[in-house]
C-alpha cells in the first residue's frame, strides 16, 4: 500500500529540518529539531527565500519550495566502536571541532555532561553506535550574514556593566 507523498515521515522530517536551518541551537543543551532557538520561520541568518526551487532528497522525495542557500547530500550509514570517535563525530557534524560531547551526544546516552564523570562511569557503550541520515541539508553560504534584527540587537560594547543596563 503506498503513501501520499505529503504524508511521507521522511519527507516530513527534512522538511522540519530545513525550518529549522539558520536558527540556532545552544551546543551546551541538546541541538536536535525540538530545541531550536527561536520560533519556526525565525531565523538569526539571512536566507533567500525569493528564490526557490524544488530539492530532491532521494528514494523519489522531492521538497517544493526550497530556497536555493540550502542544499541536500545523502550518506550511507557509518559505525563508531568508542565514545570518543561517536563524541567527534556528533561535533564534526555539527561543525565544531575537538571531542567534547555536545548536549545532543549527552542526551542520546544518558550522560550528564561532564567528560569526566561519565567518562568514569562508563566502561562501554556496550554496542556499536550507528548514524544513519536519510539526508543532510545545510546552509550553502559560510559564513551566513546576520539578519538585520538581530545585528541591531546585538550590543556594540561587550562591557559588563554596559550589558546589564
Amino acid at each position: 500500500m503506498s503513501t501520499r507523498m505529503e504524508d511521507d515521515p521522511a519527507l516530513t522530517a527534512v522538511k522540519n529540518s530545513i525550518r529549522a536551518l539558520g536558527r540556532g541551537f545552544d551546543a551546551n543543551c541538546d541541538t536536535r529539531l525540538l530545541y531550536c532557538k527561536g520560533a519556526a520561520g525565525s531565523r538569526v541568518v539571512e536566507v533567500d527565500e525569493q528564490h526557490a526551487r524544488d530539492l530532491p532528497i532521494g528514494d523519489g522525495l522531492v521538497v517544493p519550495n526550497v530556497s536555493r542557500d540550502v542544499k541536500a547530500l545523502t550518506f550511507s550509514f557509518l559505525i563508531f566502536g568508542n565514545q570518543l570517535q561517536m563524541a567527534e563525530h556528533f561535533n564534526t557534524k555539527a561543525l565544531l571541532s575537538g571531542n567534547n560531547p555536545l548536549g545532543n551526544f549527552n542526551s542520546v546516552f544518558s550522560f550528564s555532561g561532564s567528560k569526566k564523570i561519565d567518562a568514569a562511569a562508563t566502561k562501554s557503550l556496550a554496542m556499536d553506535g550507528k548514524f544513519i541520515p536519510l539526508c543532510k541539508v545545510q546552509l550553502t553560504k559560510h559564513p551566513s550574514p546576520l539578519r538585520d534584527n538581530v545585528r541591531a540587537a546585538v550590543p556594540r560594547s561587550w562591557e559588563p556593566l554596559s550589558l546589564a543596563r
